[in-house]
């Protein structure tokens, strides 16, 4: 046998202890490990980087939220819908005394506002939001017998939209409450003449939203807060705050929503986000989301929606809840930060609410 023979045999030899060695130290380290109760090397950098508190879990799962938020608009101009500008014609912040009311014109027609204010506003010393009136007036210049008088609520603002050569204006009414409610009214410019539609209520949303056309119809997107207090606080229950989409209706001078009709796969797409993150926490021991369970039950109510939006079996969506919110809500909890009385014995009669307020 000749030296080269020799000298590869040696190195085989080498190399097959040298596997051995690092075989033997896997095991030792994987029993000093699975006595300290770690059991899965995957997991060991997750639980002790990671793992800190639910709450700055839920805060990473936020950003991710917002992130996918943001990719809103490319998805609707991808499907083909055109961005349409807004006009602010009127602001009003509640708390000063509102003046310079806009007088819009259309053809023939003349609307004009008339401001009665809160009695309060004479014997009051503070800055508040008070309950001011607002009558809206469309004046027939050729015939004042067709002249119309509306009486709406505090009027916050409006903005303007054309699409399609109509002239839309669109109020924000604040109908009175802490935080809530504001109401949508559109007064459309047609033929010559002002129509108005009757008022829909975004309950404490208070933004414009985003408009779009498509096809010679018009569009909006706004959130939906349904969900302000379901179990929670008001605060708490933002996270489960969604967004909507919304068409508007000729016949009845309103936007309607139109959600789940035409943007299910909009729906289906985060339902299977949403339901990626609640997979990721099978990783912690449920003890690690006490105090933390309102976050992560707003999870579970957004993964619902999106699903029934997105035409999930509603068996599916009933299994996961249940399963996932027994999971969450641990077996002594005591409504600590829920608004309400709440066990794990709870889960199918909310998964059954949380419909309820879907189908509304």
């Amino acid at each position: 046998m000749n030296n080269s023979t020799i000298q590869e045999k040696n190195t085989r030899w080498l190399q097959k202890l040298g596997l051995f060695i690092i075989f033997i130290f896997i095991v030792i380290l994987w029993l000093i490990n699975k006595k300290n109760g770690v059991e899965d090397f995957s997991n060991l950098e997750k639980k002790t980087t990671i793992a800190t508190s639910s709450v700055a879990l839920f805060e990473e799962y936020g950003t991710d939220e917002l992130k996918r938020k943001s990719e809103l608009g490319n998805f609707i101009k991808n499907k083909g819908f055109v961005v349409v500008g807004i006009e602010s014609i009127f602001n009003n912040n509640l708390e000063e005394e509102p003046k310079n009311f806009p007088r819009l014109n259309c053809g023939n027609s003349t609307l004009e506002f008339t401001y009665i204010p809160d009695p309060y506003r004479k014997t009051a010393d503070e800055k508040v939001i008070f309950a001011d009136e607002v009558y809206i007036n469309v004046i027939n210049n050729s015939n004042p017998e067709l002249n119309k008088q509306i009486k709406g609520f505090s009027l916050m603002k409006i903005i303007k939209v054309t699409s399609n050569n109509h002239e839309y204006y669109i109020t924000k009414e604040y109908s009175g409450g802490n935080h809530c409610c504001f109401q949508q009214r559109v007064i459309k410019c047609e033929d010559g003449k002002f129509s108005i539609g009757e008022l829909v209520d975004f309950g404490n949303i208070e933004s414009d939203g985003n408009f779009y056309s498509k096809e010679n119809e018009l569009y909006q997107v706004q959130f939906d807060d349904r969900f302000s207090y379901f179990k929670v606080s008001f605060s708490d229950s933002y996270p489960m705050f969604f967004t909507s989409f919304y068409k508007y209706n000729k016949n009845s001078n309103q936007f309607l929503d139109i959600s789940s009709e035409l943007f299910s796969d909009y729906y289906k797409n985060l339902y299977e986000y949403q339901n990626e993150w609640a997979s990721r926490l099978a990783i912690y021991p449920p003890d690690f989301f006490n105090g933390g369970e309102m976050f992560w039950f707003s999870l579970l109510v957004l993964r619902t929606q999106s699903g029934y939006y997105g035409m999930v079996n509603k068996d599916i969506l009933k299994n996961d809840f249940v399963r996932d919110f027994k999971y969450f809500i641990s077996a002594d909890y005591e409504n600590k930060n829920f608004s309400f009385p709440m066990s794990m014995n709870d889960a199918e009669n909310i998964f059954e609410e949380t419909i309820v307020k879907l189908i509304k």
